[in-house]
Formats: structure tokens, sequence, C-alpha cells
């Protein structure tokens, strides 16, 4: 698993971050939590396509961790107007070996990843494998003349225009939830 820190760095290595909580509805119960930015290297092989890097996918309940990702790759595929989507799985040591997590490799290949690259981290020592899913279903959405959003022309001056901070803190209450005041 990567820390914290390298998630963080990452999402602020691309441009248009997103951290959401992930609903079916605006008051429906959270089933999960993703972040994701637009990558700011284009390849040669996307012809100047977008890239979205998937960075954070989780769910509350593990059950319902398909379900999570789907509507996470849904909004992703309907609003980034992307070609593919990038998820880095982060080898971990058993028993010797360096290994993924095979159960989250399959689910990400029943949703159209495939395997792109493997890389090492220089800063972590970590192995990461890459995978990435084309835009298979939302095509039109790379049209700019059909998209639900207008994005076309923004550059990366257009994001981060005013200091962002991100503050982590751990709040712990002892007693009974239901008698505490805030003074």
């Amino acid at each position: 698993m990567a820390p914290i820190s390298l998630l963080l760095d990452s999402m602020s290595s691309g441009y248009d971050p997103h951290y959401f909580a992930v609903r079916t509805s605006p008051q429906g119960p959270l089933l999960g939590l993703a972040a994701f930015n637009v990558d700011t290297m284009l390849q040669k092989q996307t012809q100047k396509m977008v890239k979205v890097n998937l960075y954070h996918v989780s769910s509350v309940d593990p059950s319902k961790f398909d379900e999570v990702l789907s509507l996470a790759m849904d909004y992703i595929w309907k609003y980034m107007h992307c070609a593919t989507i990038r998820i880095s799985l982060y080898h971990y040591e058993t028993e010797g070996k360096l290994q993924v997590n095979a159960d989250l490799k399959t689910k990400l290949k029943s949703k159209g990843f495939k395997w792109k690259t493997v890389t090492n981290e220089v800063k972590s020592g970590q192995r990461v494998e890459i995978m990435e899913c084309p835009n298979t279903t939302h095509k039109d959405q790379l049209d700019p003349s059909l998209c639900v959003i207008y994005r076309e022309g923004l550059k990366r001056e257009d994001f981060h225009k005013e200091p962002f901070s991100l503050k982590i803190a751990t709040t712990t209450l002892i007693g009974n939830p239901s008698t505490h005041h805030p003074h």
C-alpha cells in the first residue's frame, strides 16, 4: 500500500484534482472514497487525449468495492473527457517475494484494466504495477462539441489559481457522543 504522503504528492503532480465521497445519491449513504487527477503528460500514443490517474478508490463495505469502482469510473468517463484511466497497484512483500493484491487486480481486469508497465519507485523503493483502461463506453465525451461540461481550452494555469491546503487530522472523542456538547 502506498503511504498517504505519496498519494498527496501524486495528486498535486497533475491538475484538476478530485477528492470525493462516492454515493448513489446526494443524501445517500457513504459507499466509499475516490481520488484522481488529470495526467499532465500527453503521450504520443494517446494523440493528445487526456488520461486520468485514479490514485485511490476504497469502499466502506468491502463487498461494495465493485460498485464504488464502477461509480468512480462512470463519473470519470462522463465528466473528465478522457481517453484512458490509469491506476497504480503497489506491490508488497510476503514470504520474501514482492506481489500485488491478486483479488484487486482481478476486479480491475473485470472493469477493462490491462497491464501497462511495472516501475520501481526511487523514493519509496516500492514496485508499482500500472494498469490502464481505455474509454470504450463514453467516447462521445471526447468530442468537444458533445461534452456535457465545457472544458475545452482550459490550461494547467487555469487550475490552482489560489493556494490549496489539505490538513489531515485525527479527532478522538472519548465518552458518549450523544452527550457531547461542543463549547
